[in-house]
């Protein structure tokens, strides 16, 4: 179980560095071919991994009244809190637009496991294999709809909640699941997946990027100009996804790291607190010189704060700030308690 919970823990880790090196390089996505190459590749496989892991450990809650609405409410605080100072940093560069309930919200994430939380009482008395394919069939439809979109990140609830479920699934058999992902000549098949979409991301580019919009999810067909069988582009963006997702935690070693794996266990408070810096970093006039003399530079830069922000962030002294402003939100909240 352990080592279980170190291949986890890894994987956090080094997915909140990628999702900070995502909205890193993200600014400039539109002038850099190799940025494109790097988002895409990043963006087939880090979010469904994170929500995988949200529906694996997740609790088996049969009862409303038992749903954790301390974690829920808190998320949803620290997501319109931030929305709040993204807005307010926004505003000294440009005119920005504030859309309390939608719009471009980079912490749909805090939005969507939450939403799935509370669904969790309902989802435990279905056939989870039957639920399963049904959420399939229901994002594949979903798209269709121009009115689910971005209110309350509904689009991207939809869209990725077979990852949840895959992972609510899952926990089921832990412990035979942890056998198979050991599995070494898995492994092998992993890194040949892997391998394989690193150059279709590379070479075929102009391909790959018609998935960059079923990736983030939260759009319909229309508005990505996708075509009347635009479902069959979003069942082979989830066959990559899938696929990809496996891959990664195929390849991920269970060992524990010194100076990663704990890290992986904060990774949330990574995800609450980058984004403003990103916003204030990708607007000195030093950066946009960088990225336009040496875009190569520019990205291996913003690979190395990505890093360096995710450990600080991951830092005991954010760990007590969260848990000071829980106490303050709530009554008798316990020092360290888990978000």
């Amino acid at each position: 179980m352990k080592e279980r919970l170190n291949r986890f823990d890894n994987l956090k880790f080094l997915l909140i560095i990628l999702v900070v090196f995502g909205h890193f390089i993200d600014y400039f996505f539109k002038y850099s071919v190799n940025i494109q190459r790097l988002f895409i590749m990043i963006y087939g496989f880090h979010m469904p991994l994170f929500i995988f892991m949200t529906g694996f450990f997740s609790k088996r809650v049969k009862k409303f009244k038992d749903i954790d609405y301390k974690k829920i409410f808190f998320y949803i605080i620290v997501a319109f809190l931030m929305k709040v100072s993204i807005f307010i940093i926004e505003s000294i560069y440009y005119k920005p637009t504030f859309d309390m309930f939608g719009g471009s919200d980079i912490y749909w994430f805090l939005i969507v496991i939450s939403i799935y939380t509370i669904l969790t009482p309902m989802i435990s008395k279905f056939n989870l294999k039957f639920l399963l394919i049904f959420s399939i069939v229901l994002a594949l439809l979903a798209g269709y709809d121009n009115n689910i979109g971005d209110f309350l990140a509904l689009s991207r609830t939809i869209v990725f909640f077979p990852f949840f479920l895959s992972g609510y699934v899952l926990s089921e058999k832990k412990e035979e699941f942890n056998s198979f992902i050991n599995k070494s000549k898995l492994k092998y098949l992993a890194i040949i997946a892997i391998i394989a979409y690193i150059l279709l991301c590379i070479f075929k580019i102009n391909y790959m990027y018609n998935f960059r919009g079923l990736f983030v999810g939260r759009s319909s067909y229309v508005i990505l100009h996708l075509a009347k069988y635009a479902w069959c582009k979003r069942a082979i963006a989830y066959i990559i996804q899938f696929t990809i997702s496996a891959s990664i935690l195929l390849v991920i070693p269970n060992k524990e790291f010194k100076w990663f794996t704990k890290f992986g266990k904060k990774s949330i408070q990574v995800y609450m607190f980058h984004v403003p810096i990103v916003i204030i970093f990708n607007q000195f006039p030093f950066i946009n010189k960088l990225f336009h003399k040496a875009p190569n530079a520019y990205i291996l830069f913003c690979l190395v704060i990505s890093i360096l922000m995710s450990y600080i962030f991951s830092s005991n002294i954010f760990t007590c700030f969260i848990d000071k402003f829980k106490g303050f939100i709530f009554s008798k909240e316990k020092r360290g308690e888990k978000i």
